[in-house]
This record gives C-alpha cells, structure tokens and sequence, in this order.
C-alpha cells in the first residue's frame, strides 16, 4: 500500500505493510512535525509583495509552525500578503507583525485576516478549498470571568473589535470601577442633557487644565468659587438677574449700581451720583435737564 499523508499537517501515514525496517525515517520525521505544530516558532522575512506559507506533505514545512515573527524591511504603505496553501488545510497561527505595515492572510476567495503593523493576532483557516476564509479570532474577544490588567494604553494602540468582559478592568493598577451607562454618560458622542435636579454634594467633573486631568468636585464647591470670583460678562443676555452691586467698565472710571433696601444707587468713579427710592423719587447731586439733546 502507498502512504497517505493527513490534511492539516501532511503527517505521513504509511500503508498497512510498508516500509518494514525502514519506518524510523518516517516516525522521526513525523515527530518533528509534531513538535513544531505545538511548540514551534518561526521566522519569516517578508519581501516583494506576496508570499506563500505552505504546508508540504512529510516534512517540516515553514506552514506547519504554531507562531510565526514576521519581519520586514519595506515601507509603513505595504499592504503584505500571504497565501496560505494548501486550500483545504485547517491552519491555527498565533501571528506576531513585528513590520512597520499590514499583512494580510489568504487561503481562498473568502475574507482575509489583516493584522496591523506591530500587532499580535490569533487566526484560523477554515480549509474551505477555493472559497477559504482566513479569521482573527483575537478581534472579538470575550472574557467570562477574571479581570484585564494593563499599562496605560492610548486609543492607537487599540485594534480590538469588540471587547466583552464580567471581570474587572484594571488600568495600571487602579480598578475601573465606573459602569458602562456612566461612562457612556461623560463620553463626548453623549450629547443628552439631564434635567436631574443636583444637590449642593452631588458631584461634578471637570477638566483641570493645569494637569489635564478629570477631576470631580461638588456643587457647593462650584458655587463657592462663583459667588466669591468677579465675572466679567460681554454680549451677554441675562434673563431676570439678581443682582447686589453690578459694575459697569467704560472710559477712565467704573458706573457702579448698587441696589441697598429699597434704594437704587448709581455711583460714578466710587461717588454716588443718583439715587431712585422706591416711591419712584430720584435724588441727583447735578443738574437735571428734560428735552435735551445726549451727545
């Protein structure tokens, strides 16, 4: 009988009768294969635009390796492709793109899997002959339990699809103790407002500008810091506004309006100039001219 050889891995199988005295070629080999589909790790050097990552039947192949470093001397602008062969082989790579730009995985027709440069990535190929479809099963990944630990990351290092977790994140050592639909709440796509009535201790968050860090405060605090800073409004439209001293800049002094028991007073430069009472009597320390002309 002739020997076969297996799909996925091109183990060799010898007929019922074969090789008799001579199978510990075969076996060595075959235990070879073994190794390096379990604990194997290659080194590919990608040039020109495209290569082949094959799986030959009954010797070590470069295909038949569990990881794969890839690496590269060709510009970020490089879409790489790889063609895994041969089409019916089911393959399971974990990849590391150690190259400044994407390659991409093919076995068929169908979908690639694309890894970003300086990535790390999961795929499988489902085999599927001409319409084979290569997949990264690291982009939708789901943890059921136990928690995410991480060093500061920025959103350009994020490539994951879908992140899905009922553990803790933990973020440089701090728990990310916030809920979704409070995160979801301060995120700048929410653009609802809440008419929730606030507490004098409900909490506020607001940006420090000095650190560019979020902080939270109270209502009491905010409202401290208003009503003991002077503001300085321009083109602005009050509606209703109480008032107790109001200043108003312009020239070389200030008109001052200062609204003291049931008196109006106007003062000029810190000098009181006009008072209106409540019964609608106006006192002047100047002159008062009807009908005149206001240059």
């Amino acid at each position: 009988m002739t020997s076969v050889f297996t799909t996925n891995s091109g183990i060799e199988k010898p007929g019922s009768g074969d090789q008799s005295g001579q199978w510990g070629d075969t076996v060595n080999t075959n235990m070879d294969i073994v190794d390096v589909l379990t604990n194997g790790v290659i080194g590919l050097t990608l040039t020109g635009a495209t290569s082949t990552l094959a799986t030959a039947d009954g010797q070590v192949s470069d295909g038949q390796y569990k990881v794969l470093v890839l690496s590269s001397a060709l510009s970020a602008s490089t879409i790489y492709t790889i063609d895994v062969t041969p089409n019916d082989a089911q393959k399971l790579y974990l990849v590391n793109n150690t190259t400044s730009h994407e390659v991409r995985f093919s076995q068929g027709s169908g979908a690639n899997a694309v890894i970003d440069a300086g990535r790390t990535a999961i795929i499988y190929c489902n085999g599927g002959g001409a319409s084979a479809v290569v997949t990264a099963l690291s982009n939708s990944l789901q943890i059921s339990g136990g928690s995410i630990t991480a060093t500061p990351i920025t959103n350009s290092a994020i490539s994951a699809t879908t992140l899905t977790t009922s553990g803790q994140i933990n973020l440089g050592g701090t728990v990310l103790a916030a809920s979704a639909t409070e995160i979801n709440t301060v995120a700048d796509s929410d653009t609802a407002v809440g008419t929730t009535a606030v507490a004098g201790g409900d909490g506020i968050v607001m940006q420090d500008i000095g650190t560019d860090v979020m902080l939270q405060t109270s209502v009491d605090t905010l409202d401290t810091y208003l009503s003991a800073t002077a503001k300085t409004l321009t083109n602005k439209t009050l509606t209703t506004p109480i008032m107790t001293t109001a200043t108003i800049s312009g020239g070389t002094a200030n008109w001052t309006v200062t609204a003291a028991g049931t008196n109006l007073t106007f003062a000029y430069g810190g000098v009181n100039k006009m008072r209106l009472d409540s019964s609608g009597n106006i006192t002047v320390i100047g002159n008062v001219t009807a009908y005149g002309a206001i240059t």
